[in-house]
């Protein structure tokens, strides 16, 4: 039946649906870069051709993942795709060589090329490489070292991001931000890889550079990667003054409640708050410096590594979601607990409190779902 068929859908509800869906395919899961498979959509029709590319902005977004894709990106670029293009997954080498001749380090990747010539780049997010360019391309015994971000922008020009994310594992060492500062950064995201020397050292200067952030999400991942600590969460918040909507902080041992408390008060426009901590005290509940227009909730609390366990105070934390977080106005929409069996055993009977205010628990674990 013709009327049975997506293109028989009123054009604006068509519309609707491509934004989603190309919304859930960029979606990250479990640290693995998307592929360029919306654009198969493309092919089906030069009607839906035209809605998803020029009206749904599929042409908006592309995904490379290896060395192969960028060569092939590389050959059949047009220069109006390029002054499309605002979000873009990247696979990084991070590999640079040294010209014998004139001195100068080259990335081995074909990357810089692509990224250089994109004008109205907004959002960058940078993946593992799993399949990298073969050295032989190079001459013999040729110099290689590793410079992740160099390797990206090796020129003097640097992008205006919004948005810039990191997804690699612990064992991709980033020296993180020492090229892609930008005043205009609103949204950062730090994983495993990123080492912790250079942050600590010139936390000052990194942060000062974060004044319009408005999103700031972290996950440590890995024992010598860079960790989030009391001063410099003071220093970030201090920087970012009233604007930070978004606060994700994922397997934190070196923060202090009290440092938590102070924080959350100075962010009373944070909409979402997730943190995993490792406590290795407790005395305050920080809980009761949350912002009332926070929607999103999500805990997870451990003690940490040779210290006891907190159980008089996890139990007032859960209290205080119960009694007061769950009953406030405007109620928060999502609230994920993570916590100890007997802390647990006590929240599984808060559901019935949680849909009588209108929000959604869930009790269990939540980490990996979180897209850092």
């Amino acid at each position: 039946m013709p009327g049975s068929t997506f293109l028989a859908i009123p054009i604006e509800i068509r519309l609707l649906i491509l934004h989603f869906f190309l919304s859930c395919h960029k979606r990250v899961r479990n640290q693995l870069q998307p592929t360029n498979a919306h654009l198969r959509l493309s092919y089906v029709s030069s009607q839906l051709r035209k809605e998803a590319l020029d009206l749904a902005g599929f042409k908006h977004y592309i995904s490379l993942r290896h060395e192969q894709q960028i060569q092939s990106y590389l050959n059949c670029m047009e220069t109006e795709d390029l002054l499309r293009v605002q979000h873009i997954d990247v696979a990084n080498d991070g590999r640079m060589v040294l010209n014998p001749v004139t001195d100068q380090a080259l990335p081995v990747s074909l990357l810089h090329f692509i990224l250089s010539r994109l004008p109205a780049l907004k959002r960058l997010r940078v993946f593992d490489c799993p399949r990298a360019r073969s050295l032989n391309d190079f001459i013999p015994n040729i110099h290689v070292r590793w410079d992740f971000e160099r390797s990206l922008y090796p020129s003097q020009f640097r992008p205006q991001l919004a948005s810039y994310e990191l997804f690699v594992g612990p064992m991709t060492k980033v020296s993180v931000l020492r090229h892609m500062l930008s005043a205009d950064l609103k949204r950062l995201q730090l994983s495993a890889g990123v080492t912790g020397n250079l942050l600590h050292k010139n936390s000052k200067q990194f942060i000062e550079a974060l004044v319009s952030l408005r999103a700031f999400r972290y996950l440590r991942g890995d024992r010598l990667a860079f960790e989030v600590d009391d001063s410099f969460l003071r220093s970030l918040i201090l920087a970012v003054d009233t604007h930070l909507h978004t606060l994700v902080l994922l397997e934190c041992s070196k923060l202090s409640t009290n440092t938590l408390k102070e924080c959350l008060q100075d962010l009373p426009r944070l909409e979402y708050f997730a943190l995993s901590l490792a406590t290795y005290e407790f005395s305050v509940n920080f809980l009761v410096a949350l912002p009332g227009l926070t929607n999103v909730l999500k805990l997870k609390i451990t003690n940490g590594r040779y210290t006891k366990p907190y159980i008089r105070e996890e139990n007032i934390v859960c209290s205080y979601i119960h009694d007061v977080i769950c009953c406030r106005s405007p109620q928060p929409r999502y609230i994920y607990l993570d916590l100890r069996e007997v802390i647990m055993e006590y929240a599984s009977g808060m559901i019935w409190r949680s849909r009588a205010c209108g929000s959604t628990l869930r009790i269990g674990q939540w980490e990996k779902d979180e897209d850092v």
